[in-house]
């Protein structure tokens, strides 16, 4: 882990660049342009006082490691048959590890072993920890209620660009051409499904090129997987397979195939 003194270095520069940012907007929004000048300023400052909140978080942190910036997401960290494939293939340049460690449960939707159960478990216990910071919470989406956005004020989001980067990115490419070939964004977020909370979630599609849901645990019952077909198919509604998670374990898709939890 970085030095005291290196850490709140990084944290003043960081929070130095949204003060920067928030200057600068300010002198924007008159005349001309005013409306682009004032979404500019809501922009800034939203992004400062999140990084405050990840700054401050970041020295309650259950799991240093998770927020190195340098070291990023660990091979380590890996379901070691993912890492074993990884290291052929960039040593080779042979696909055929990768493909191989892939399980095809229906045409275009594959599954594999991601992460490794302490992995599962340091993701987990850092939410669960700042949950109970009360700091703010960032809800994934509309749909539902419960869970964190990873990208959000609790500061993981430079942890999962490394994940999408070193070890997605491959796969997308491999398995799914050119709309899986230039992954440079991603929205990371848990949820949960509980009795008395969320129970499910209806069919629906992605915002995204490609999809990966790993299940991180905990002890759990149900909560299978629903996969139709690609909306932009006439087959859209139909059944194709239903999925049963297994902790460490990711289902990997375009984010243009319909699925849904079910209750």
């Amino acid at each position: 882990p970085p030095e005291a003194g290196e850490e709140e270095g990084e944290e003043g520069e960081a929070e130095g660049e949204a003060a920067m940012a928030l200057s600068a907007a300010d002198g924007e929004g008159e005349g001309e342009g005013g409306f682009g000048g004032v979404l500019w300023r809501r922009l800034a400052s939203r992004h400062l006082r999140q990084v405050r909140y990840e700054n401050k978080y970041r020295s309650l942190a259950k799991a240093p490691r998770l927020f190195d910036l340098e070291a990023g997401f660990r091979r380590e960290w890996l379901a070691p048959s993912f890492a074993a494939a990884l290291e052929a293939y960039e040593a080779s340049g042979d696909t055929g590890p990768l493909r191989g460690m892939l399980d095809e449960v229906s045409p275009g939707v594959y599954t594999f072993e991601m992460l490794s159960l302490p992995c599962c478990d340091a993701l987990l216990d850092e939410v669960d920890a700042y949950e109970a910071s009360g700091m703010p919470a960032m809800r994934p989406n509309s749909m539902n209620n419960y869970g964190l956005v990873l990208n959000g004020p609790i500061g993981l989001e430079r942890l999962m660009d490394s994940l999408q980067a070193r070890y997605v990115a491959p796969l997308g490419e491999l398995l799914f051409g050119s709309e899986g070939a230039s992954l440079d964004h991603h929205h990371a977020f848990v949820v949960q499904y509980k009795a008395g909370q969320d129970l499910g979630l209806d069919m629906h599609t992605d915002d995204s090129d490609v999809t990966v849901n790993v299940c991180l645990g905990k002890d759990f019952r149900g909560a299978a997987l629903t996969v139709c077909g690609d909306s932009r198919s006439p087959s859209h509604r139909q059944f194709y397979a239903s999925y049963s998670h297994e902790r460490g374990r990711a289902l990997l898709h375009l984010g243009s195939r319909r699925h849904g939890a079910d209750d």
